[in-house]
């Protein structure tokens, strides 16, 4: 990558350009990046943060919400512990249709230790 941010001696210093949100896009460095990445970097390096996009509309960016392969890595990152929920979803419901596909698995083999006759109840 490249910042979008100049050092050169002809600009203002680095961290005046920061603080005033000048910076650009040179063909040379960001010429093979997208129109929504770059519409993505800018709305979130905006300077006022009343304007600036918050980490739940960066999600929702077309950029990022529309790259199923990013959105999963995302979640992965930023949801850790659904992906295990769901994981454990999808293990109840395996069970689930094991039983109701006639699986003799009984539920005192599932729940040993009550002695009393459960039966699944579905609500």
């Amino acid at each position: 990558g490249y910042p979008p941010f100049s050092e050169s001696h002809d600009s203002a210093p680095l961290n005046e350009q920061i603080l005033k949100g000048l910076y650009t896009f040179p063909d040379e460095f960001w010429s093979e990046i997208s129109a929504p990445a770059k519409d993505l970097i800018r709305q979130m390096m905006c300077v006022d943060p009343i304007k600036r996009l918050t980490i739940t509309s960066v999600l929702e960016h077309p950029w990022l919400a529309n790259d199923h392969d990013n959105t999963v890595r995302v979640d992965k990152i930023m949801y850790p512990t659904l992906q295990t929920m769901k994981s454990m979803k999808r293990a109840a419901r395996d069970e689930e249709a094991a039983m109701d596909q006639g699986d003799e698995t009984s539920s005192a083999d599932i729940y040993p230790s009550s002695g009393k006759n459960n039966k699944r109840i579905k609500y």
